[in-house]
């Protein structure tokens, strides 16, 4: 689903019931949250959604197992869930330009993660946990 470039303030919990989404792509927005029914999209492969005003992620998010890029660059999030380090299928995330501090340590579970671009944050502290990211040729602070 390509919803990019209008002027969409929230995503209806309905979204939940796409469950053969793949793609969902709600970049430059304005969004300022996501429904915890995201996580109902089990099939969903690739998630963007740049250039919004989201401050929070659900816990939800976690639950999406087929995940392989998400991309939350553009935001105004301060943290992240735990639960990020649940999608075990990540390849690319992307969190450029928001307000994080730090990063969880849940993030070392991401054991397929290729690219991570942390760039554009207030980042003054990087987990340990890192170092159990073995496919990681991008890291971008």
């Amino acid at each position: 689903m390509l919803l990019p470039k209008n002027l969409l303030t929230e995503v209806p919990p309905e979204i939940g019931q796409l469950k053969q989404l793949t793609r969902l792509n709600l970049y430059s927005n304005r969004l300022t949250k996501i429904p915890p029914e995201i996580g109902r999209l089990k099939n969903l492969q690739d998630l963007k959604l740049s250039d919004n005003r989201i401050t929070t992620l659900p816990p939800e998010i976690g639950h999406l197992s087929r995940l392989q890029e998400l991309d939350l660059s553009g935001n105004q999030l301060a943290v992240l869930p735990p639960e990020i380090g649940e999608l075990k299928n990540l390849r690319v995330l992307n969190l450029w330009g928001n307000q994080l501090q730090t990063v969880p340590p849940e993030i070392g579970h991401l054991k397929k993660l290729v690219k991570l671009r942390l760039g554009g944050n207030r980042i003054s502290y990087l987990p340990d946990t890192l170092q159990h990211l073995p496919k990681l040729t991008t890291l971008d602070v």
